[in-house]
């Protein structure tokens, strides 16, 4: 004869706070949580899983442990550098020994009206306040000349703006959706730069929000959807014709009409001015446009070799200009330039990315990936060595996220496929980094998690 395994999971009998105002002031204080359950296989007090969310006023979220030995408490130690204001659980999570769990959620009244602490004498937790915003243009027509735009912000805070921090940036989308993250200079005035070029699209590009962290974690969110940033939120894009005969700059071979096409043409807008029969000098890049390096190896250049229709090979005259640091995991962008006997100068750029090495097995993703993981259905196996299989009852799954020496700054995010990614990311992280966390992610219709 067999019998079924125990499902239903724990439930909660009490919950109560020791104190709900502290004053840190003048030494450490620390509080108390003391819950109660019950289950038929036992609660698993020493799960990971069987955990508090304890919430700063800025929202940053603390998971704690209860004690395995009964009562069964939760302490959290608060001190001068805690953030003053209104600390509240946002929910309990509790399993049992088969696995089986459930969360219950303070703002639905499961754990009553005891939930919050009030901190005094602590660190200031008011994040930063936006005071101005502006784009220097609203209109740019893009051809053989690059063309920058620069957003400008003002803001304030008690203990510091902290514009150093990459998550202190402007979220700037193409008319598809695309979107891009860009810093701001650490120096006043606080400008964020996105230059146009003739792969840039063309049509309404649109900023999305301003996103602002104090020197001591405090964050603010400011989204032009909602009129924060005024109504300066938009760039248009237009493709230039010089010449207007109906094709683009970036598709004409020669812009003003005068000709001589643009690549022997020193002026190719100005249709007054131009060097005809003298062609620019080439330059080919040896090996790849984009390349990696190990944090600490030292770079080997590639090359390039510059050629010139009039001047032969003028690779001896190249200019190299690297900014490379293989101490500082990032980005960098190494420029060749040469310039022939005619004044004409011809630059191409090489891209070299320093990063951690990645353990044996592992891939990139890259900027903008989605990856769909099936959850329900999944074949697992328990502790003890039992197979399971995810249930079709599951609603959430407990997943760790860790960036793994990215080339640049970004973030990630968990959430429900099926649904629009949230603006809110779980995980930050810069070039270099190795950064973990843990997420407790809703499951999508579809039985996974994006």
């Amino acid at each position: 004869m067999a019998f079924a395994a125990e499902s239903d999971p724990p439930t909660l009998t009490s919950f109560s706070i020791d104190k709900n105002v502290v004053n840190v002031g003048g030494i450490d204080q620390t509080i108390k949580f003391t819950v109660g359950a019950e289950d038929a296989s036992g609660v698993d007090w020493s799960n990971p899983d069987t955990k508090l969310e304890f919430n700063e006023p800025s929202g940053k979220s603390y998971y704690i442990n209860f004690s395995v030995e009964a009562p069964h408490v939760a302490s959290y130690t608060f001190s001068s550098d805690s953030k003053s204001g209104v600390w509240s659980v946002g929910e309990v999570m509790l399993r049992d020994t088969l696995g089986n769990y459930s969360f219950f959620y303070a703002k639905s009244g499961d754990l009553g009206t005891d939930t919050t602490v009030e901190v005094i004498g602590g660190a200031e937790s008011d994040p930063p306040t936006l005071t101005s915003f502006s784009i220097d243009k609203n209109v740019v027509n893009v051809g053989e000349i690059d063309q920058a735009i620069k957003f400008t912000v003002g803001a304030e805070d008690a203990s510091g703006v902290d514009w150093s921090n990459p998550d202190t940036k402007l979220e700037f989308n193409e008319p598809s959706g695309k979107s891009y993250y860009i810093n701001f200079s650490v120096e006043a005035p606080h400008v964020a730069q996105y230059t146009y070029n003739c792969d840039s699209k063309i049509g309404l590009w649109s900023v999305g929000e301003v996103m602002l962290r104090d020197t001591l974690g405090n964050h603010s969110v400011f989204y032009a959807k909602s009129g924060d940033l005024g109504a300066d939120t938009t760039v248009e894009v237009i493709a230039l014709d010089t010449d207007f005969d109906s094709i683009s700059n970036c598709d004409d071979t020669d812009d003003d009409n005068d000709g001589v096409l643009d690549v022997n043409d020193a002026f190719p807008l100005d249709p007054s001015r131009s060097v005809d029969g003298n062609s620019a000098p080439t330059i080919a890049i040896e090996g790849a446009a984009t390349m990696t390096l190990n944090i600490g190896e030292v770079w080997n250049d590639p090359g390039v070799r510059a050629d010139d229709n009039e001047d032969g090979d003028l690779t001896a005259s190249v200019i190299v200009i690297n900014p490379i640091d293989s101490s500082t995991p990032g980005s960098y962008t190494m420029e060749y330039r040469v310039t022939d006997s005619s004044g004409i100068t011809s630059t191409v750029t090489r891209t070299v990315i320093v990063i951690q090495p990645l353990s044996s097995g592992a891939i990139r993703f890259a900027a903008g990936q989605v990856i769909e993981l099936p959850v329900i259905g999944t074949a697992l196996t328990a502790p003890n060595g039992d197979a399971l299989v995810v249930p079709t009852t599951a609603t959430a799954a407990s997943i760790n996220v860790t960036g793994v020496t990215p080339g640049g700054s970004g973030f990630i995010t968990v959430w429900p496929c099926g649904v629009e990614r949230p603006l809110a990311s779980n995980l930050n992280y810069v070039a270099g980094d190795v950064v973990p966390n843990g997420v407790l992610a809703p499951i999508g219709s579809n039985g996974k998690v994006c």
